[in-house]
């Protein structure tokens, strides 16, 4: 799993993406996550930073769900930054 994750100036606004792994009745098996990039990982500098997580696929996986969480920190406005965001899934 993938992405660039990133914010705005000196705001701590951010975004964090996470892969739920459920089997075939959909209870969680396992989760894996991206994120979050803070204003001091970003040096206070709008932008994006990559991020990225390996691992295996839990047994019994049946279904991976995704969810992108933006948290908005800073008033007014929630300048958490996410782009091209991916999930590779490899039998092997």
């Amino acid at each position: 799993m993938s992405g660039f994750l990133g914010g705005f100036h000196n705001q701590n606004d951010t975004a964090t993406l996470t892969a739920t792994f459920k089997d075939a009745n959909g209870r969680s098996l396992g989760t894996s996550k991206i994120g979050p990039v803070t204003a001091r990982d970003r040096k206070s500098i709008t932008g994006l930073l990559p991020r990225h997580a390996t691992g295996s696929i839990p047994p019994s996986t049946h279904t991976v769900v995704l969810e992108l969480s933006m948290k908005r920190v800073e008033p007014y406005y929630n300048d958490g930054y996410a782009d091209n965001l991916t999930l590779v899934l490899n039998t092997r």
